[in-house]
């Protein structure tokens, strides 16, 4: 686990981001999001099961994506914070989980490629725009990749981060110096 925190100062007053990695990675993963928070906020880094300083499952039963989830859960309740939960791909279904599990404590959910869409279901109405935007989506991008186009599939949704102007500049802002040095080719 990262437990990250640019500058030795305390954690009270700071916000806490817990960060969940995909499937083929682990903790450092989130290494750049660290510096890039610096100081202003905490960030918790979990491994998940199978990740070498965690191990395989022991558990007596079937693993479930509760049993992976519960350990984020955990995190959420040790503390008095609400939590920033951010999840990529596999991370991203387990931060759904938690995020079901603790609706209360939630200050928000960022996913990356998440893995278990048909978990924002379970949220009901208030989440019923996200989960059509994200079904519209992968029908655009579905329909281009059936038919080969995949540039116009990716320029198609360009549109999602563009409609939202405020949010479009912050994350060209904040990815611009990770992002590569040329644009995507149309």
């Amino acid at each position: 686990m990262i437990r990250a925190s640019a500058r030795k100062t305390q954690t009270a007053g700071r916000e806490l981001v817990i960060a969940l990695h995909c499937s083929g990675a682990g903790a450092a993963q989130w290494g750049r999001l660290a510096e890039a928070l610096g100081g202003t906020y905490e960030l918790i880094a979990p491994e998940h099961y199978g990740c070498d300083r965690i191990g395989p499952w022991t558990g007596d039963h079937a693993f479930t994506l509760a049993d992976e989830a519960a350990r984020t859960i955990a995190l959420i309740d040790g503390n008095d914070r609400k939590v920033h939960l951010v999840g990529h791909s596999y991370g991203g279904g387990v931060a759904l989980h938690a995020a079901l599990a603790r609706p209360d404590r939630i200050a928000s959910l960022t996913l990356y490629e998440p893995s278990a869409f048909s978990l924002l279901r379970q949220f009901g109405p208030r989440a019923a725009a996200a989960f059509a935007e994200i079904r519209n989506i992968a029908n655009r991008t579905g329909a281009g990749v059936e038919i080969g186009d995949y540039r116009g599939a990716v320029a198609q949704n360009e549109g999602t981060l563009a409609a939202n102007p405020t949010l479009h500049a912050e994350a060209v802002k904040r990815f611009a110096t990770v992002a590569p040095v040329e644009p995507y080719p149309r």
